[in-house]
C-alpha cells in the first residue's frame, strides 16, 4: 500500500466496490483544513493548517500507532491472536485504538490506566471490550509500569506494545502521517507543530519532513507546568495525552528545532475557540496545538508560512470530570439524588442545585426551616407538593425557585435559540442554570443541567398554549 494514502484513499482507489472489510482498514488518510478565521480575527499574516486526526476510525491519532505496533509484531512473531493477550499503559486514546484493532484481529486486551483521569475514556474502553485496571493517579507513569509489569507475571502469553519505546510507533507517522502532510500541502509546508506524549507522532513526521525537505522547522509542544524536554521539572497539568513527565526513548530531540510551553489554561482557551470559531471540537491537545502555533505566527520571520498542526483527537472525550454544578428538578427525586450521590462520590466539590416551582416551594419550605403551602403549577414533572421518601435532601447544597412563566419562556427560548425541542421542566432547568451562572463565583464554572423530556409531548399544555391558539386560528 502506498506510503501517505492508506485509508479511505486506497479503498477509493480500489476498481469495483469501495467497501472497507472492517474498521481497521479506515484508519489512515485524515483531512487537512486551513484556520482561516481564527488567523483573520487575530489579524495574522500565515497560513494555520490543522491536520484533523479525529477523523480516525475511533477519533484519535493514536488509531494509526496502534495499528502499526500490532502490525509489526506479527511480522516479527512476538504475538498471535487467540493466544496472546495485549497490554498497555495508557491515557485512554492509544487504548481506544489498540481495542479496535485487536476486535478485529482477536486479541485479548488490557488497558492500564490511572483512576480519575478520563471516565469517557474509561467508558469507552469498556463498552469496545477492553479490559480496563485502575491504578492510583499519584503514582504517576511509574505506576502504570509497575502495573502491566505484574500482568505480564501474573497472566501467561502477555506483550506489551510500549509505545514509549517501540519503534513502530514513530514508523506509524514516518510511514503514513508525514507522507500525507507533504503530498496535501504540495510541499508547501514550512513548520510542522505537534504536541509530545509518547513522541511518535512529531518523531516520526518530523523525520520524514526533514528528508523531503531540510529547511521544514519541527516545533515540539509541551506543557508549561511539566517543560521536562525543555529542561524542567515534571509537574501535574491537565492536558491530557501531552507531558508525561518523562522524555520518552521514542522522541528523537535531534528532529527537534523548536520547543514552545502552553499553559493548561492556554490550552483549554483554545480549544474552546477551535470550536466557537471554526466549529472543530478538538481536545485540550488539540487546543495546546492551536494555542503554540498562534505563538508561532505571531513572529516576524514566520510572515506568509505554512504552518500546519497536527490535532490528535476531538474533544467528546476530554468532557469527563470537568462538571462544577448539577443543575436538576425535582418531581419523585430520583435525578437529583442519583446523580447527585454519584458525582458527590467522585468530587464532593461538585455543587448539586435543585429546582422546584416557586408557586409550590415545598422543598425549599424544608431546607428553610418554615412552613410555606404547596400550590398549583405549570411545570409538569416537578413539583409534586411533597417532599419524596427518594429525595435525599443531604446531597442538595441549594434549591432555586422558578416560576410557571419563567420555565415556559425558557423552554420557548431554547426552541428558538438552540433547536432543542423540550419540555417545560427544561425550561425551568435552564431559567435555574441562568441564575446560578450569572454569579461572579461561578465565573468559567460547567454548570450541566438535566433535560427531562422533549417538547412533543405537550403540544397540549400551557407551554405551547399561544402557538397552538395561532395554529388553530391560521386559515388559507
Amino acid at each position: 500500500m502506498e506510503d501517505g494514502r492508506r485509508g479511505v484513499p486506497s479503498l477509493l482507489a480500489c476498481t469495483g466496490e469501495h467497501i472497507a472489510s472492517n474498521m481497521s482498514e479506515l484508519i489512515g488518510w485524515t483531512p487537512l483544513v486551513e484556520l482561516k478565521k481564527i488567523t483573520q480575527k487575530v489579524g495574522l499574516d500565515a497560513r494555520l493548517v490543522a491536520k484533523l486526526e479525529f477523523y480516525q476510525p475511533l477519533s484519535s491519532v493514536k488509531d494509526r500507532s496502534a495499528l502499526r505496533m500490532i502490525e509489526d509484531a506479527e511480522e516479527k512473531g512476538l504475538i498471535k491472536p487467540g493466544v496472546t493477550t495485549l497490554a498497555e499503559p495508557t491515557g485512554g486514546n492509544l487504548g481506544i485504538g489498540i481495542i479496535l484493532v485487536a476486535i478485529q484481529k482477536g486479541y485479548r486486551f488490557i488497558a492500564v490506566m490511572p483512576a480519575q483521569y478520563s471516565l469517557d475514556k474509561q467508558i469507552l474502553l469498556q463498552w469496545l471490550g477492553a479490559e480496563v485496571q485502575l491504578i492510583d493517579p499519584t503514582k504517576g507513569i511509574d505506576g502504570l509500569i509497575e502495573r502491566t509489569e505484574e500482568l505480564k507475571k501474573q497472566i501467561p502469553n502477555v506483550h506489551v506494545l510500549d509505545q514509549f519505546t517501540n519503534l513502530a510507533n514513530p514508523d506509524a507517522h514516518f510511514r503514513w502521517t508525514g507522507p500525507e502532510i507533504w503530498e496535501d500541502t504540495a510541499g508547501k509546508i514550512d513548520i510542522f507543530v505537534a504536541g509530545s506524549g509518547s513522541g511518535g507522532t512529531v518523531t516520526g513526521v518530523g523525520k520524514y519532513l526533514k528528508t523531503k525537505n531540510p529547511n521544514i522547522k519541527i516545533v515540539c509542544v509541551e506543557p508549561a507546568e511539566s517543560p521536562v524536554i525543555s529542561g524542567g521539572e515534571p509537574g501535574p497539568h491537565i492536558i491530557q495525552g501531552l507531558g508525561p513527565g518523562l522524555i520518552p526513548e521514542n522522541l528523537d530531540t535531534s528532529v527537534i528545532d523548536e520547543v514552545v510551553t502552553v499553559s493548561s489554561e492556554e490550552a483549554m482557551a483554545n480549544a474552546r475557540r477551535l470550536a466557537v470559531e471554526e466549529g472543530v471540537l478538538g481536545g485540550i491537545s488539540s487546543g495546546a496545538a492551536l494555542a503554540a502555533s498562534l505563538k508561532l505566527a505571531a513572529k516576524e520571520e514566520n510572515k506568509g508560512k505554512m504552518i500546519v498542526m497536527v490535532l490528535p483527537s476531538g474533544g467528546e472525550r476530554d468532557t469527563g470530570g470537568k462538571i462544577d454544578i448539577l443543575v436538576a428538578g425535582s418531581g419523585s427525586g430520583g435525578t437529583v439524588s442519583g446523580a447527585g450521590k454519584y458525582l458527590k462520590m467522585k468530587n464532593p466539590n461538585v455543587k448539586i442545585v435543585c429546582v422546584e416551582p416557586a408557586e409550590s416551594p415545598v422543598i425549599s419550605d424544608a431546607v428553610e426551616s418554615f412552613r410555606g403551602q404547596r400550590g398549583l403549577h405549570k411545570i409538569q414533572g416537578v413539583g409534586p407538593g411533597f417532599i419524596p421518601t427518594n429525595l435525599d435532601m443531604s446531597v442538595i447544597d441549594e434549591v432555586l425557585t422558578v416560576t410557571s412563566n419563567e420555565a415556559m419562556a425558557n423552554a420557548r427560548r431554547l426552541a428558538v435559540e438552540e433547536g432543542l425541542l423540550v419540555g417545560i421542566s427544561s425550561g425551568a432547568a435552564l431559567a435555574a442554570s441562568l441564575k446560578v451562572a450569572s454569579r461572579v463565583e461561578n465565573k468559567g464554572k460547567m454548570i450541566v443541567m438535566v433535560f427531562p423530556s422533549g417538547g412533543e409531548r405537550y403540544t397540549n399544555s400551557a407551554l405551547f398554549a399561544q402557538v397552538r391558539e395561532e395554529c388553530i386560528n391560521m386559515t388559507f
